[in-house]
C-alpha cells in the first residue's frame, strides 16, 4: 500500500496538487479532516519531512473564540483500518500482537469537537492547539504511536465506560476565563 494523504469527503481522498505551508481543518466545510492512510513509518517520516507545515482550525482564523465552550485545538487520532489486502494469517496475528512496520492506519486530524470525539474509538488520540507545527509534534506523535497496544479487556472497558481511549495532550490554548460559582 502506498501513502495516501488528503482531504476526506464523502469516503474519497483528494490530495491538493500543490500542498502549501498549510494544512486548514474546520468543522462546517468540505475541508473537515486532513487523513493518511499507510503504515506508522511511512506517515511519520512524511510529518517529518514536511515538519515546517502548520495545523489550522479554520473557524478561528478571525480571532479568539467568542466562548470559552469551543475548543481552539486540534484532535489528531490514530484508528484502525480495515485492509483489504491483508492476508487471513496476518489478520489473526494481528488480533494477538500489533506489526508497527506493516500494519496499516489510519490518521485522522480535524477539529476538535468534544460530541463527536466521545463517539470515535482509537487507538491513540493526541490533542494539540491551532497553529503547530508538524516538526514541534513529530517526536511525541512517534513516541505515542509505539506505545504497547492496549489489551482487549482494556478497549472493552473503554467500549462499555464511554472513552474514546487513550488521550495525549501536546499543546493546547489557555483558557480565555475562569468561573468561579459559589453553591
Amino acid at each position: 500500500m502506498v501513502l495516501t494523504y488528503g482531504y476526506e469527503t464523502n469516503g474519497r481522498v483528494i490530495t491538493p496538487p500543490q500542498l502549501q505551508n498549510k494544512i486548514t481543518v474546520s468543522c462546517n466545510e468540505n475541508t473537515d479532516r486532513w487523513v493518511f492512510y499507510g503504515t506508522r513509518p511511512e506517515i511519520l517520516d512524511w510529518i517529518k519531512n514536511h515538519g515546517d507545515i502548520q495545523l489550522e482550525n479554520a473557524m478561528f482564523l478571525t480571532g479568539r473564540p467568542v466562548s470559552f465552550n469551543t475548543h481552539t485545538e486540534l484532535v489528531i487520532d490514530l484508528l484502525e483500518y480495515k485492509d483489504p489486502d491483508q492476508s487471513m494469517f496476518s489478520y489473526f496475528k494481528s488480533l494477538v500482537q500489533t506489526d508497527f512496520l506493516t500494519e496499516k492506519i489510519k490518521v485522522e486530524i480535524r477539529a476538535r469537537v468534544e460530541s463527536k470525539d466521545q463517539m470515535i474509538t482509537t487507538q491513540c488520540r493526541v490533542i494539540v492547539a491551532s497553529g503547530v507545527l508538524l516538526g514541534d509534534i513529530w517526536r511525541e506523535l512517534n513516541q505515542e504511536w509505539y506505545q504497547p497496544t492496549r489489551t482487549y479487556f482494556e478497549q472493552v472497558n473503554d467500549l462499555f465506560n464511554d472513552r474514546p481511549g487513550p488521550v495525549h495532550i501536546i499543546s493546547t490554548d489557555t483558557p480565555m476565563n475562569i468561573q468561579i460559582v459559589d453553591k
